[in-house]
């Protein structure tokens, strides 16, 4: 069965309709990268998912202060982390949003660390060493895990967790994904945010305007898959070049057929 990747989805859906830009318009064909602007005017957004089983997925883009969006390292750039006494660099990846599509969302980083180390430290490197620009944070900084528990019944999805103090949490999804052939269909619900204190229910009418048997008809391999993170608030998360979200990622997916 094809997959699909929530990650490149929400990149590709946070840069549509993206622009503007200081310095001069590329040629036709001409890829601009980090190392073409002054170190200063780059950004780096990382996202520091823990997924529950001792793991951590470490995804970063970047970008620059003038508007310039999923922007490739260039020669003599990199993202590193630094985390039990050992640094990785970041590597190049390129997740087909659904697979088999090709379609793409983005250039981005990614690497998979330990859930349990003491103190993690992403930097943003520049000629070895000429320039760099890191930001740390430790366990304390590390959501709270939660439990996502979930069913869908009677064309109702219902979704609950134990929610946390002083944090706040952010759907993802509920989104339809349905084979015919070589075509894939992806209807999404809006991410919810803020309001969310443990529970989510909604029926199917609600979030997509069809029912199950509407949304399924002459399909298969039909799916809804949904990701609940968790953040701590007023988390000091960003230094000059670096801009980290930290969350606690849980995920779950109801077969429709």
């Amino acid at each position: 069965m094809q997959k699909y990747s929530f990650f490149a989805l929400t990149m590709l859906l946070a840069g549509c309709g993206g622009g503007g830009g200081g310095g001069d318009n590329p040629t036709p064909n001409q890829v601009k990268v980090s190392s073409d602007f002054p170190a200063e005017q780059i950004r780096v957004n990382v996202s520091f998912n823990v997924l529950g089983d001792g793991t951590a997925k470490v995804n970063a883009y970047v970008h620059t202060s003038t508007g310039e969006s999923f922007i490739p390292l260039g020669a003599g750039d990199s993202v590193v982390l630094t985390a039990n006494d050992e640094t990785q660099s970041l590597k190049l990846t390129k997740d087909e949003i659904i697979e088999g599509s090709g379609s793409f969302g983005g250039e981005y980083y990614s690497l998979v660390s330990r859930d349990n180390y003491p103190e993690y430290t992403l930097t943003f490197v520049r000629e070895q060493g000429s320039y760099s620009n890191a930001f740390t944070f430790s366990q304390n900084d590390i959501p709270t895990p939660f439990v996502l528990q979930g069913t869908l019944s009677n064309e109702v999805i219902d979704l609950r967790w134990s929610p946390e103090a002083d944090h706040s949490y952010t759907l993802l999804g509920p989104t339809f994904f349905c084979y015919s052939g070589n075509t894939v269909e992806v209807k999404g619900g809006h991410p919810s945010e803020g309001d969310l204190n443990g529970v989510y229910n909604k029926s199917l009418t609600e979030i997509f305007n069809l029912n199950q048997s509407q949304l399924v008809a002459g399909k298969s391999g039909c799916y809804i898959e949904a990701e609940v993170l968790g953040f701590k608030v007023n988390l000091n998360k960003a230094s000059e070049n670096i801009l980290v979200d930290v969350s606690q990622r849980r995920n779950i997916r109801f077969d429709l057929n």
